[in-house]
């Protein structure tokens, strides 16, 4: 499926878009306001994750008023906040054209992740995953994406919860909206706004060639991830259609590179589709595979979605296939299940929220 140009929109950007593109302190001074201004401006975007201008109760009233006659509001819009039983929450976001994009708060121990979208939709089409059924609408900009980060962190907060780490894994494959997921991931490294770790943040995809070229030689150390799924190109056929995704070994070769470049770990996603994927030859050309590659191939057993036939393996299916990998020296990790009670785990995200 085609992306999208994002759709025109003539109204004015919010704020945190007016930051990227011009600065707030030169915007500031533009209008005839001192630079602190600006500065407190960003503060209470950055800092205190307040995207409306009304509610800067420290500017000047007029500043405010002026603020928001010229239309600076939010692009992005907490529609519903709903909770797990595990702690994990589910964040659906409208856009000011009436679209829908979600977040997920992942609380574990005392780390919590924060999966932000890429895309509105998707359209990679893994066949286990919702929210590519519906395809992609558009983009993301690099503004929304930090919209999206901000409204998340206050929310988490909100739970009494810390953000730990950023994965660039919900809606969307971010290499398809490379320029503006990397703008958005500079704009939360920048230690002059939001200040996050760059080795604190992961970025996944299926393997689209280029991105993960431009990721590499950005020059910080995220976490990579690829969505690997399968131990051969047979396989992920059926699983990962999209015709221009990299063949496993592609993806591997590209894995040892991003390691040896950036000297960040790589991990490789593997969804466990009972019957289709979680054999114990798989197992074995998996190792084979990824043998000499000092990654971690993290299992996620099958979330089940509304409307798809996969099924989750057994639990005994599912630890003899971790077994195997181990024994034949390949580092792995098994993804708990969060947030699946509230159709937020691994590839359920989109499909309930988009026919509402």
């Amino acid at each position: 499926m085609g992306i999208e140009k994002n759709l025109p929109d003539s109204s004015p950007p919010g704020l945190v878009g007016l930051a990227l593109e011009t600065g707030l302190e030169a915007w500031a001074e533009s209008r005839g306001w001192p630079a602190y201004r600006g500065r407190q401006i960003e503060h209470w975007l950055f800092e205190r994750s307040e995207l409306a201008p009304d509610a800067m109760s420290d500017l000047p009233a007029n500043l405010r008023n002026e603020l928001t006659s010229e239309g600076f509001s939010p692009r992005l819009a907490i529609v519903r906040k709903s909770e797990s039983r595990d702690g994990t929450a589910k964040i659906l976001f409208r856009t000011r054209e009436g679209a829908f994009v979600e977040s997920v708060v992942i609380p574990a121990g005392k780390r919590t992740t924060l999966c932000l979208s890429s895309q509105i939709g998707c359209g990679v089409g893994c066949g286990f995953c919702a929210s590519g059924m519906r395809g992609v609408r558009r983009n993301l900009d690099a503004d929304e994406i930090v919209e999206q980060f901000l409204l998340s962190r206050h929310a988490a907060e909100g739970m009494d919860r810390r953000v730990t780490n950023v994965v660039m894994m919900g809606m969307g494959e971010p290499m398809h909206n490379v320029d503006n997921v990397l703008a958005a991931l500079g704009t939360l490294h920048d230690p002059k706004r939001i200040h996050f770790g760059a080795r604190r943040i992961t970025v996944s995809t299926v393997g689209i060639a280029q991105g993960v070229e431009r990721l590499t030689g950005s020059g910080r150390p995220y976490t990579l991830a690829f969505s690997l799924h399968a131990p051969n190109d047979a396989i992920r056929r059926r699983i990962v259609p999209l015709k221009a995704a990299m063949t496993v070994r592609e993806i591997r070769d590209a894995g040892a590179r991003y390691m040896a470049t950036t000297g960040r770990k790589v991990t490789f996603e593997y969804v466990l589709l009972k019957g289709i994927n979680d054999h114990p030859e798989d197992a074995r050309e998996l190792a084979q595979l990824l043998r000499g590659v000092p990654g971690v191939v993290n299992l996620i057993p099958y979330n089940p979605v509304e409307g798809l036939e996969f099924e989750r393996p057994t639990d005994r299916a599912i630890h003899g296939f971790a077994d195997l990998l181990e024994r034949r020296g390949t580092r792995v990790s098994l993804r708990l299940r969060k947030g699946a009670d509230i159709d937020a785990a691994c590839g359920q995200l989109a499909l309930k929220s988009s026919q509402q």
